[in-house]
């Protein structure tokens, strides 16, 4: 008899980078997999050809309260008509409403993977609101796993939930790294291309930088840091990999004085699968965030030999190891972060603390690792809330 599993995020985004990859396993442990999400454009034929159901749940990001309880409505009766013996959701309008639905519906297992908790991103009554919304998805849950074990302390400290509701797998993180995407004999021919593209000197240092150009990831900071190294190191480099977002939050003035700046390069969005061979033509990544769940870009650096650089605070600063993997700046802290840069100038400390997180992600986040731990993790969920209730 397979086990009835349903799977819930906001967007088929999140389901394609966290929850995908777990498909093949969860199939070998018995579960019978479905996937309610607002579906991108080819996600239903890929659930297709992989044998997985898939509901399209038009629920957009931000705060969308009537779209919200009307998922949640939809939700009850489809749990109700498949009879879910668990449901996992993550993303803050997926996990409301399918902790609303599943818990009306009586699913007697509902895992709240909580990637990160997006009201740390706000302060005074947003935070409060945005906190006491996401405080519904976790006292409706009978388990929750956390991405990181500072994450879970700030949301017992908070109230969030209670300490033995909630626990860590492993050293924190999701699905981890895929490592045959990361092969070392690779990325030499992945750098020269990006360096010729980009008329990048084979000699230059070069700083990568991955995400949405905005000011949350602290693209401002880095940016006023970059031109202070630049003065130390004429021959440094900056690669901005990613869009710059319609409400970036930053100064218009400093983008286009990074746009001006032959040393900046923009490389604009481009498709996950070619994000390694652009990172490949830097030397350090630096990923300077306000907030992080945990930093899936920071392991995938790791997993390319590059030192990474990061703020320090909750969840980047768990995903490095300061001092042997990589090095913290405080967040929104220009002068840390120019120190942190001018620091990797050192070719001998970029090797040693490339080299330490490379061994790093093949023995804590090695995709088929953390895979297999997820997967083991809800099986054991299921006999303890489900197997057990049925005897």
């Amino acid at each position: 008899m397979s086990i009835k599993i349903c799977l819930v995020t906001t967007s088929s985004k999140s389901i394609d980078s966290f929850m995908f990859p777990c498909v093949p396993t969860l199939k070998k442990y018995g579960f019978d997999v479905t996937f309610v999400t607002s579906c991108e454009k080819g996600f239903i034929e890929k659930c297709e050809e992989a044998g997985v159901k898939v509901h399209h749940y038009p629920v957009g990001r931000g705060f969308d309260l009537k779209g919200t309880l009307k998922a949640a409505r939809r939700f009850k009766k489809l749990c109700l008509q498949e009879k879910f013996d668990m449901v996992v959701y993550s993303t803050p309008n997926g996990a409301l409403y399918g902790s609303i639905g599943s818990k009306a519906a009586k699913v007697p297992c509902r895992v709240l993977a909580q990637w990160g908790m997006r009201y740390v991103g706000f302060e005074g009554w947003k935070r409060t609101l945005i906190r006491n919304i996401e405080k519904i998805s976790c006292r409706k849950a009978t388990d929750i796993r956390n991405v990181s074990e500072k994450n879970r302390a700030l949301a017992i400290q908070d109230g969030m939930y209670k300490p033995e509701k909630c626990k860590v797998l492993g050293q924190g993180g999701t699905v981890g790294v895929d490592l045959s995407l990361y092969q070392k004999e690779q990325i030499p021919a992945m750098r020269k291309e990006t360096r010729e593209k980009f008329q990048i000197p084979n000699d230059a240092l070069v700083y990568g930088f991955v995400g949405r150009i905005c000011r949350d990831k602290g693209v401002g900071e880095l940016l006023s840091a970059f031109s202070l190294v630049q003065k130390e190191n004429p021959n440094a480099y900056l690669l901005l990999i990613g869009g710059l977002d319609d409400n970036h939050g930053l100064t218009q003035g400093l983008i286009e004085e990074a746009q001006k700046n032959p040393n900046i390069v923009f490389c604009g969005q481009v498709p996950v699968e070619q994000v390694s061979k652009r990172l490949a033509a830097a030397d350090v990544l630096v990923h300077p965030t306000y907030r992080e769940g945990f930093g899936m870009v920071l392991q995938e650096a790791a997993a390319m030999y590059l030192p990474t650089i990061t703020t320090n605070i909750i969840g980047a600063s768990e995903a490095i190891v300061n001092g042997e993997t990589g090095l913290l700046a405080e967040k929104q802290d220009v002068e840390t972060l120019k120190e942190a840069m001018i620091s990797m100038f050192d070719a001998d400390l970029r090797k040693t603390f490339g080299e330490n997180g490379r061994k790093r992600i093949e023995n804590e986040f090695e995709r088929g690792l953390m895979v297999e731990r997820i997967c083991r993790d809800y099986l054991e969920l299921y006999e303890l809330r489900c197997k057990n209730k049925e005897k």
